[in-house]
């Protein structure tokens, strides 16, 4: 029998404007790019307190979920009171299987979704015989081990470790000073509710309680899948039972079910997380910045998610299809419930946008999932105003001097577009490009701003033209 477990984490430092020291890198780059990680004088990356990064050598069953193809391996994140006995039993004797780990690993992407998964088997102490053991008291012992995470001496029981290794990420990822972690807040990493997932053989197959769910998944490959909680503690656990026709079984199947509903749970669980933190506090005060920006390109793909319709732009395969109808049986209206807070964040959003721009910016979301605000489209297709240019200037001065600078480059380039003035084009270009240069010269600037006014005399009845232009020239040397 095998048990796999996993842990979701939630990092919304993404989504913060204010100073949250995270180290400037990718939690855990693509395997392809070999970067380093976290400490940048390493050769292949790791993170502190965790592991190496690894590359993944079976891919596929996550093709369409980002993050998939690396892993950091967790073995010092958490650690176990005891596992396989280290003494050495007489030959013959009877003995129930003791538990093995055969991994720790930790997944994480470039938005705020992580998990940190373990996975358990059955091993029999050499020359003994084994005793019939059922897997629901398999699943059971493997929830019950002790284990410790985040360098606390206190040991727990496993679906307990959460809020451990929450900490631990956070004080991972964080920058330090001298040998000292930078100041943090504990909510800025979260734990969701922890899954399990077990398969085991016909043969070891038992009755389920009445509570267990039947779910019509892989019947004609030789699987059979069912969900039960299980009483921990004072909690109770989800855990998937997975029956296995060894003669029949698709297993490449069975792997792509296991990561689908592992990855899944992560994301419901991230969109709970960061909705909750939200709507109890706002996450950024600037509605026109990037990581306002990055919250709602990450809830407009998390909505598109739950209600089943694509993912990063290409349809789902069946097989996540079906471990949506799965997970919505067992969640009991979560589902609903989520899409009601996600349309209340965006609400939120709409009306700031209109409050501070006096219009709706579109997202745009570009190839590899990158989106900007194009709050140019008016002069998309000008012959007389070079879009891509306006654009890094508006950023540049949006990120340096404020809103209400970068409204004025817009204003000035939609004056230019709607004037058709060849000659104001031009200077207007050169303008912008000077203003993108890491050093720009304040007289260039001058003798640019002078031609586009003398070319386009409109320009200096626009709102707050003269503060606006002062300011722009302070960016020259």
């Amino acid at each position: 029998m095998f048990f796999a477990f996993q842990v979701p984490l939630v990092d919304v430092r993404c989504f913060l404007q204010m100073p949250h020291h995270r180290v400037k890198a990718d939690p855990i780059p693509r395997a392809k790019r070999r970067s380093p990680m976290v400490d940048g004088d390493q050769p292949h990356g790791f993170i502190r307190s965790f592991g190496p990064i690894e590359e993944r050598i079976r891919k596929g069953a996550g093709l369409f979920w980002d993050a998939e193809d690396a892993y950091c391996e967790g073995s010092h994140a958490v650690r176990f009171a005891s596992l396989m006995s280290k003494g050495r039993m007489r030959p013959g004797a009877r003995a129930i299987a003791a538990v093995q780990c055969m991994f720790r690993r930790f997944y994480a992407n470039e938005m705020c979704v992580s998990r940190f998964e373990i996975g358990l088997r059955e091993r029999m102490p050499r020359g003994c015989q084994r005793f019939s053991r059922d897997y629901f008291q398999f699943a059971s012992e493997c929830l019950s081990l002790q284990v410790t995470a985040n360098g606390v001496q206190n040991a727990k029981q496993l679906p307990a470790i959460g809020p451990d290794l929450a900490a631990l990420y956070l004080r991972s990822t964080t920058e330090l000073a001298g040998k000292l972690v930078k100041p943090t807040q504990s909510w800025w990493v979260g734990d969701g509710s922890p899954l399990g997932f077990l398969e085991y053989g016909e043969n070891q197959a038992r009755t389920l309680p009445e509570s267990a769910f039947a779910l019509p998944i892989g019947s004609s490959d030789g699987l059979k899948l069912d969900f039960a909680r299980l009483p921990i503690g004072n909690r109770l656990v989800g855990v998937w039972f997975c029956r296995v026709a060894e003669r029949r079984a698709n297993l490449d199947l069975l792997r792509r079910l296991r990561v689908n509903l592992f990855r899944l749970h992560s994301e419901i669980e991230s969109v709970k997380y960061v909705t909750h933190r939200f709507l109890r506090g706002r996450l950024f005060d600037d509605i026109s910045s990037e990581e306002a920006i990055r919250l709602e390109r990450y809830l407009v793909k998390s909505r598109k998610l739950l209600r089943r319709r694509q993912r990063y732009g290409v349809p789902q395969e069946p097989i996540l299809l079906a471990v949506q109808e799965c997970n919505e049986l067992i969640a009991d209206g979560v589902t609903p419930t989520l899409l009601a807070q996600i349309d209340q964040v965006l609400d939120w959003i709409k009306a700031e946008k209109l409050r501070v721009f006096g219009f709706l910016p579109r997202i745009i979301v570009k190839s590899g999932g990158v989106a900007t605000v194009d709050i140019f489209s008016n002069i998309s297709g000008s012959t007389i105003v070079n879009k891509s240019v306006v654009e890094n200037s508006f950023n540049k001065v949006q990120s340096k001097l404020g809103p209400e600078v970068a409204q004025f480059i817009k204003a000035v380039a939609d004056e230019v577009h709607k004037s058709g003035n060849a000659e104001a084009g031009q200077v207007f270009e050169a303008f912008n490009e000077e203003l993108q240069k890491p050093e720009p010269k304040k007289s260039l600037l001058r003798t640019f701003w002078n031609g586009l006014a003398a070319a386009l005399p409109t320009l200096l009845s626009l709102p707050g033209a003269a503060e606006s232009a002062l300011k722009i020239f302070g960016l020259g040397s």
